[in-house]
């Protein structure tokens, strides 16, 4: 294979540019694979500048034919692209552990309130760990969701910390709907009368054990076309245990 030697001053700027390209794409393809393995989302994005970086490599290899304004032209396509892609954070169900605080700050730098309440650090020596997160987009609901099996300990502290800042406290054995006989000022109620509210069960998670859990709410928004809550659910026989949110 013969290789390519600029001879003109257009070339040369091509070639210029198309190294410069091919520099960032590697830098974007580098920081999205490392956000796949720290959070695991972000594979689409990956794929796509991996490709990209692929195909502008071994155009410098081979040299480019196309104008320099071309090859720039390419690039704002690309990016532009990268941009409708990250407008919204992916989702991701992850039992990894180790992921947590990575998985958690990524929520966070994307402007969402959707882990407000979850804890910063997991507690040792927990089981059954899953979070889960997915932001409501257009019509679709969103939820946030970090269950685990904790010991007796953990359990009797979360309800000691958490009960600081909870507006309602509901067992869910006494009704299957929690809707609150007085609706809390701390709560946002957009109609009047609207006393509507949902609190995201893992229902994988809690099976039969749903119906003993006690459910610990800290924000509501009552309201029937888009209601939202931020909730901790304790069952104290299992040591079942789960921070919800859910947004519609």
């Amino acid at each position: 294979m013969r290789k390519y030697k600029p001879t003109t001053a257009s070339q040369w700027v091509s070639v210029v540019a198309t190294l410069i390209v091919t520099l960032t794409v590697l830098a974007f393809t580098l920081n999205y694979l490392l956000l796949f393995i720290l959070t695991g989302v972000g594979l689409i994005r990956f794929g796509m500048f991996f490709c990209c970086f692929v195909y502008y490599f071994f155009m410098l290899i081979l040299g480019r034919k196309h104008h320099w304004g071309f090859i720039f032209l390419e690039a704002f396509l690309i990016f532009i692209g990268s941009t409708f892609l990250s407008a919204w954070s992916t989702g991701f169900s992850s039992k990894t552990q180790w992921r947590y605080g990575f998985q958690k700050k990524y929520i966070e730098n994307s402007g969402s309130s959707y882990v407000d309440y979850f804890p910063d650090k997991l507690p040792e020596g927990i089981s059954d760990y899953h979070f889960d997160y997915q932001e409501a987009v257009m019509q679709g609901d969103g939820h946030a969701s970090l269950s685990f099996i904790a010991d007796d300990k953990v359990v009797d502290e979360y309800i000691k910390e958490y009960s600081k800042d909870v507006i309602y406290t509901f067992d869910v054995s006494k009704g299957a709907g929690l809707t609150p006989q007085t609706v809390s000022p701390k709560a946002i109620q957009e109609v009047k009368d609207d006393t509507t509210l949902r609190v995201y069960f893992d229902e994988d998670f809690w099976g039969a054990d749903k119906e003993n859990a006690t459910v610990y709410v800290f924000s509501a928004v009552h309201y029937f076309n888009h209601p939202s809550s931020s909730a901790l659910i304790i069952d104290k026989k299992t040591n079942k245990v789960q921070f919800s949110k859910y947004s519609s």
